[in-house]
């Protein structure tokens, strides 16, 4: 990005998307340029190095978070109602098409929408998913928490190598960059888990199942009982996934990144990837010990 008005075109599951005259500084960078008076503070673009943000800052930005109230009408106002049409038509072919990419160029100079979503995500992604929920038919009981958000076009200081990857950067967002080592199989995965209630014989499905962590439901909505639902493979919803290893091009670190749905085949061995991704953390057995892996947003 070498101009500050230009004309963009997104893409929302292949369908193109004009946004005409967005201002952005020379860089494409979002974080960068003056400070604006209310809206947090900004770091440098060439800040790196994210042992810079102290952790009253953390604490700032994830308290921000807590705060703010109208994450899911700043995702309506910023991404979805200038394309409301293309939109519309995404979630009408929901659940066949579930990914939905998002430049965060989108949100402007907006510190208590960028804020969070690099600080704390997952609300941030839920409150997009809610968003979606305006675009459904009256009447309509579905829900959008199985959607895929793919987010891309990040600050410059989200971004950091694996070699540098620490506690501090788990489950926010990141930028990564990495050289593909190794590509798993294809296996499906649950992304909406339905259960059957053992005493009224009903059954639930919409247990959303983000990441590699399987949510249980314990209350049967039907006859209100505790311990009676088991999980009903039969009535759950499937996406492709696979599992790869990405390396540090110029290090030696190397992580499992999950890869699900329309990412599934996006990379092969040795291909150079850049990773939007949110860094986790899986604790094997009894030890207190976790193992790092990524849970995959966007990918170039």
């Amino acid at each position: 990005m070498t101009t500050s008005q230009t004309e963009r075109r997104e893409c929302v599951n292949g369908n193109a998307i004009d946004s005409a005259n967005e201002s952005v500084n020379a860089n494409g960078n979002v974080l960068s340029g003056k400070r604006n008076e209310g809206v947090g503070p900004r770091y440098s673009k060439s800040t790196l190095d994210r042992s810079r943000v102290t952790k009253a800052e953390r604490r700032e930005g994830n308290s921000m978070s807590v705060r703010s109230g109208n994450l899911t009408e700043k995702w309506y106002e910023y991404v979805y109602r200038d394309r409301g049409e293309s939109v519309r038509r995404f979630v009408e072919r929901y659940p066949d098409e579930r990914a939905l990419s998002v430049s965060c160029d989108r949100f402007g100079h907006d510190y208590q929408f960028v804020r969070p979503l690099l600080r704390n995500p997952d609300e941030a992604l839920r409150a997009g998913k809610a968003a979606l929920g305006r675009f459904l038919a009256d009447g309509s009981d579905r829900e959008m928490q199985d959607v895929y958000l793919r987010v891309s076009d990040l600050p410059a200081e989200s971004e950091v190598a694996l070699d540098d990857l620490r506690a501090t950067h788990l489950n926010e967002l990141h930028t990564v960059r990495g050289v593909v080592t190794d590509t798993g199989p294809v296996r499906p995965k649950v992304v909406r888990a339905g259960f059957r209630c053992a005493k009224c014989e009903a059954v639930t499905r919409h247990v959303a199942q983000p990441g590699r962590e399987f949510r249980a439901h314990a209350k049967c909505p039907r006859c209100n009982s505790v311990g009676y639902l088991s999980f009903a493979p039969e009535t759950s919803d499937y996406v492709d996934t696979r599992e790869v290893r990405v390396r540090d091009p110029t290090g030696e670190t190397e992580l499992p990144v999950l890869l699900e749905h329309d990412l599934t085949d996006a990379v092969s061995d040795d291909d150079e990837v850049q990773i939007v991704a949110i860094p986790r953390a899986s604790r094997a057995d009894d030890s207190a010990v976790a193992d790092t892996w990524l849970e995959s947003v966007s990918m170039e």
